[in-house]
Order: C-alpha cells, then structure tokens, then sequence
C-alpha cells in the first residue's frame, strides 16, 4: 500500500515538472532584443518565444556566454541553411511561456591555415 501512495505521488511529480517546463530544439531565425523576443525554426514551422533579463544564455557545455558572445549570437544573421542549433527552455508563468535558458550548440570550428 505504502509503494503504491510513494508510486502515485512520484508519477504526480513529474507530470507537474512536466508542465512548468518545456523545453524545444530548433534552429535561430532571431533574437528581438528591444522586444525581447526569440523566433526559432523547429521543423517547418517558427516558433517565437518571450524572454526576460533573468533569461541565461548558456554554451552547449553549460557556461554562460559572456557579453561579447552574446553580442555576436543577437547580431548573427541566419544564413540560406539556417541558424545556429539552439535548445530553448521555457517555464510556464501565468497564462505565458517564459524563456529561463538558451542553450547554443557549439559552432563548427574553422580550418588553422
């Protein structure tokens, strides 16, 4: 009987952890910094997002970009195939979905010549 209440309450658990927080993949078409808005391609479709200044922007290794690096990411154009891998983790707050992180997947690094 005591399995069964500490089963229930655990299923319970994750389905609420399910529904605060989401989390999407998808390529970057643009970050609106004025709006605070990021629009992301997740298959045929672009999926625009709300932000806020608590909002991290983090490395696929999990270390927060720094200005620099996030200057580049809101100024970077996507090109003909598409924008950079971003996963965008979002948890409920009232009746919206709000950005917590951005997670960048790691660029290709170019050839030393």
């Amino acid at each position: 009987m005591f399995r069964r209440i500490v089963a229930s309450i655990a299923v319970a658990f994750v389905a609420v952890i399910g529904l605060i927080a989401a989390e999407v993949k998808g390529k970057l078409v643009k970050i609106d910094d004025t709006a605070k808005t990021i629009t992301i391609k997740v298959e045929e479709d672009d999926k625009t997002f709300t932000y806020n200044s608590d909002t991290k922007f983090v490395s696929s290794k999990g270390k927060e970009l720094n200005e620099e690096a996030k200057k580049k990411l809101f100024e970077a154009k996507a090109s003909k195939k598409g924008g950079r891998e971003v996963t965008v983790i979002t948890e409920k707050k009232g009746e919206k979905d709000i950005v917590t992180e951005v997670k960048v997947a790691a660029g290709k690094k170019k050839d030393a010549k």
